[in-house]
């Protein structure tokens, strides 16, 4: 009859829609993969892979700050002699390997892996950043000598210094998916980069 079909189709469209196994499921749509946002709005990255974020992004993490670096020494006007240019770029990667994977891997699992994108969910990047870079800092005070002269000016050029480093690696955690590892081979390659305190005595 007319009426019970009609019925049965309003009550149809009123009951909750039944599981579907995947092979028959509706295909999920661009917004289905679009990033999670926190409580104000701010969006988060999936987590992608750790090595699946893209051969353009490898080549930005790993290659950016030794080629300014190299940039630099040659604009100073030293010329690198290029006979030892294999044993100098294998010694370094060595280095690099194994500061990701005792020290910094480990680290960014906790600042940017855990703090700081929780933090980036509730406030954004940029506050994020510098609610991350205020003890991100003050661990890293003793490291990081960047001046010299009072305490406090020390204190104060690395936490700029730490804010800098918590932008530079939360674009590096949004642009690459959500890869710690990526933002780990960064930090090293930051370290490497930053002057040390010279040897007193």
């Amino acid at each position: 009859m007319p009426g019970t079909a009609g019925s049965r189709a309003a009550r149809s469209r009123r009951s909750p829609s039944r599981w579907r196994p995947p092979c028959c499921a509706p295909a999920r749509s661009a917004g289905d993969h679009a990033p999670r946002r926190g409580a104000r709005g701010a969006s988060s990255p999936r987590p992608r892979p750790a090595l699946a974020i893209g051969i353009e992004w490898w080549a930005l993490v790993v290659a950016t700050l030794p080629l300014l670096a190299l940039a630099a020494h040659l604009l100073a006007g030293s010329r690198p002699v290029l006979a030892d240019v294999p044993s100098f770029l294998l010694g370094q990667a060595f280095q690099l390997v194994t500061a990701v994977l005792i020290i910094n891997l480990a680290e960014e699992l906790a600042w940017a892996g855990f703090l700081q994108t929780r933090l980036e969910q509730r406030h954004g990047l940029p506050v994020a950043a510098g609610l991350t870079a205020l003890p991100f800092a003050l661990l890293h005070l003793p490291l990081l000598p960047l001046a010299s002269g009072p305490l406090w000016r020390t204190a104060a050029i690395t936490i700029v210094f730490a804010l800098a480093v918590r932008l530079a690696l939360g674009v590096a955690m949004r642009g690459t998916g959500a890869s710690v590892l990526a933002v780990a081979v960064l930090h090293a390659e930051i370290n490497k980069s930053t002057p040390r305190r010279p040897p007193s005595g």
